[in-house]
């Protein structure tokens, strides 16, 4: 008698979670929250605060991310949770080193702490984790593949098979 183990293959189930429709609606939310708060930050300087680069650099990434947003709402096209994902990295160079300082003081005694200061921070690193699984869980390639198509202007057919206008 032969007694080999049962040989088992063990497949991923599908997955029902619409990650790219999560991350639209995060992003959607993380868009205004952080424009509020650089908007509120940009806002500073009227009363003479001196200007922060960064501001408007990560001002225009929340107009990507809402715009991207409201696009992967709408459609679900995987090239909208790309640019979602690009418009995302103007707002991380914003706000990881503010969070890193802010929980590094945190650790160190600081007595000062207001959840809603990190909450544009945390609704970034839910549309960002969601829009990066909605990108990892869909395998299709990122463009169609066929490239640049020109299409054959109907006409007449020569001899040898080229097609010329008709007159």
């Amino acid at each position: 008698m032969d007694l080999k183990p049962a040989q088992r293959t063990y497949v991923m189930p599908e997955n029902k979670l619409p990650y790219s429709k999560i991350a639209g609606v995060a992003g959607l939310l993380a868009s205004v929250a952080c424009a509020w708060q650089l908007w509120w930050l940009v806002m500073w300087g009227v009363w003479g605060a001196p200007p922060n680069p960064l501001h408007p650099v990560a001002l225009l990434g929340a107009l990507t991310l809402f715009v991207s947003s409201i696009v992967l709402l709408s459609t679900g096209r995987r090239k909208a949770v790309v640019v979602a994902l690009i418009g995302v990295i103007p707002l991380w160079v914003f706000y990881a080193p503010a969070c890193v300082l802010s929980v590094l003081e945190l650790l160190g005694g600081s007595s000062g702490f207001s959840l809603v200061l990190f909450l544009p921070p945390i609704l970034l690193l839910i549309s960002t984790t969601f829009a990066a699984l909605a990108i990892c869980r869909d395998n299709r390639p990122l463009h169609s593949g066929r490239g640049f198509e020109v299409q054959e202007a109907p006409g007449r057919r020569d001899t040898d098979g080229t097609s010329s206008p008709s007159l």
